[in-house]
């Protein structure tokens, strides 16, 4: 725990002495419009899957499918 400690101090000095009377506590930064949590991310797999679910619509969805399928099966000539 020691090396992290002093690994985690080395790369953020100025939370060194955290607690001294004389320092204000960190106000929160806000997060950026750009960084992902799991809010977006959620929202990423949910769009995501609302566009798969229109492009397959658009192209026909099963109906075309079964329609085809039907097609290949009377085009086979009967043996």
């Amino acid at each position: 725990m020691g090396a992290f400690k002093d690994f985690f101090f080395e790369c953020q000095p100025e939370r060194r002495y955290a607690g001294a009377m004389d320092e204000k506590p960190d106000s929160p930064k806000p997060d950026s419009p750009w960084r992902l949590n799991p809010a977006r991310i959620l929202i990423l797999i949910l769009g995501a899957l609302v566009l798969v679910y229109v492009v397959s619509s658009v192209m026909g969805g099963l109906g075309n499918y079964e329609l085809l399928k039907q097609a290949a099966t009377e085009a086979k000539p009967p043996s």
